[in-house]
């Protein structure tokens, strides 16, 4: 259950669904502001993925927990819980944690569900740090499930094409895009004929491919409402 609280909250370009948003593999908003100023950079280069999600959730605990009527204590544990088991199903699938980008995604996340608002409701974080904390890992000619299991190279995206790791190139806003030998747009994009940036939220849409909260509602963009996070995270067993 814990991988339902991250597909509600958080979206990704690595997911491997990453036009819909389905499952969750990273976290690319997390709040590990608390206590992370007095650590040092070694100590942050160190992480584990259970060093990264227990940080993760004592920081964002500090502010999910009263906005989702829980204990402090509760919200830990099933915070940390939910990002356990996301994690490690991704890594299970053939990505890697790095653990220089989770450093950089504790140094740069601050402050989430400060006011109660939902970091990622414009998706706007998902080319930062905290995007690359989990990596693909599978060779081009190697088998695969997902786009997100796949290891990406300089200037090519890695991609699963019918059941088997290819490369495809890395795209540009703005770049012609359709057709699978065109390549991939860049995070924080969607194709139209071309790669697009996301919509915020309140913009008009068709799809919810365009929104970077991954929502559109009666012809407009919509965030992730606190609710669904909470009612999430409630879930997580």
């Amino acid at each position: 259950m814990g991988s339902n609280f991250h597909r509600v909250e958080f979206a990704s370009r690595v997911s491997g669904f990453r036009t819909l948003r389905t499952l969750f593999v990273v976290l690319p908003a997390l709040a590990l502001a608390a206590g992370t100023a007095c650590r040092s950079e070694s100590e942050d280069a160190s992480l584990t993925p259970e060093g990264f999600c227990r940080r993760s959730a004592e920081a964002s605990c500090g502010n999910l927990a009263a906005c989702c009527s829980l204990s402090e204590a509760d919200c830990v544990v099933k915070y940390e819980a939910g990002c356990l088991e996301s994690t490690y199903n991704a890594l299970n699938r053939g990505m890697v944690f790095e653990k220089e980008a989770a450093a950089r995604c504790v140094q740069s996340s601050q402050g989430a569900y400060e006011g109660c608002l939902v970091p990622t409701a414009d998706g706007t974080t998902r080319a930062g740090p905290c995007g690359l904390v989990l990596e693909g890992s599978v060779q081009s000619g190697f088998g695969c499930t997902f786009d997100g299991a796949c290891r990406s190279g300089s200037g090519l995206t890695g991609v699963c094409r019918n059941d088997v790791c290819a490369q495809v190139p890395s795209l540009s806003l703005g770049a012609a895009c359709g057709a699978p030998e065109d390549g991939v747009c860049p995070p924080d994009s969607y194709c139209e004929t071309t790669c697009q940036p996301v919509k915020a939220s309140g913009d008009s849409c068709t799809t919810a491919v365009e929104c970077g909260s991954g929502r559109c509602e009666s012809g407009g963009c919509t965030a992730i409402p606190l609710a669904d996070v909470c009612a999430a995270l409630t879930d997580v067993k």
